[in-house]
């Protein structure tokens, strides 16, 4: 089904400003000068690119997350220490591609949560995951919240419990592709059998999100009953 979106330009940061953004990340800003100036020439100015580069180097032991001090606010990221100063930098040429290896690099059980809460959209819930799933998924979630690939924000801003967004809509976009394009039709048709049990107290409350798993996973005719119906 077709949806609206919106689409955002984001301008180059100037040199200074690439410079403040890495290094406002950095426990020793001036010990992290290099590889900031390492960082901004490899992103090329873009914020996005920046703050997945940061991750990346997170995720492979380069950068280690330090501690909060009592009483930082909870939206303010974890400064970070350069550990690992011989090891060199790799960045995929795209964004997507930056996102698909740091992905890759996931433990598997953490791999298959992200990529079956991909099938139910930007945002999520505990309960719809673990229906895809068939197991609990507490433990993995709270690591992909730690690994600031999704957050337990919702779009207003404010934390909900059990529910879930993925940081941006390419880190979904990548996971959703990592499935073979059989396995995503299965699961869209899974998710709308359980949406109609869950919602068969209630009529009509989620006939529009059901059309549109059925209409992923192919079955076009139940689809447009559905969407007649929303």
């Amino acid at each position: 089904a077709e949806v609206n979106t919106i689409t955002l330009v984001l301008d180059e940061l100037s040199s200074d400003d690439q410079r403040k953004m890495i290094l406002d990340r950095f426990v020793d800003p001036e010990g992290a000068a290099p590889l900031a100036n390492e960082i901004a020439v490899r992103a090329g100015g873009n914020p996005f690119f920046i703050r997945e580069i940061i991750d990346s180097l997170v995720d492979r032991g380069i950068l280690a997350p330090q501690t909060k001090p009592e009483g930082a606010p909870s939206h303010e990221p974890q400064r970070l220490l350069w550990v690992k100063k011989d090891a060199a930098i790799h960045v995929p040429a795209s964004i997507e591609a930056l996102v698909a290896a740091r992905l890759d690099r996931l433990p598997t059980s953490e791999k298959e949560v992200l990529t079956r809460a991909s099938v139910l959209g930007r945002a999520f819930t505990r309960a719809n995951v673990e229906a895809l799933l068939g197991r609990i998924a507490g433990r993995d979630l709270a690591a992909l919240v730690e690994r600031s690939l999704i957050t337990t924000t919702n779009a207003s801003g404010r934390t909900a419990k059990d529910a879930y967004t993925f940081r941006n809509e390419t880190t979904r976009a990548v996971a959703y592709e990592l499935l073979p394009e059989e396995e995503r039709r299965k699961l869209h048709r899974s998710m709308a059998l359980h949406l109609e049990e869950v919602s068969s107290s209630r009529p009509g409350q989620d006939d529009a999100r059901i059309a549109e798993h059925l209409d992923r996973a192919g079955d076009l005719e139940r689809a447009g009953r559905f969407y007649l119906a929303a």
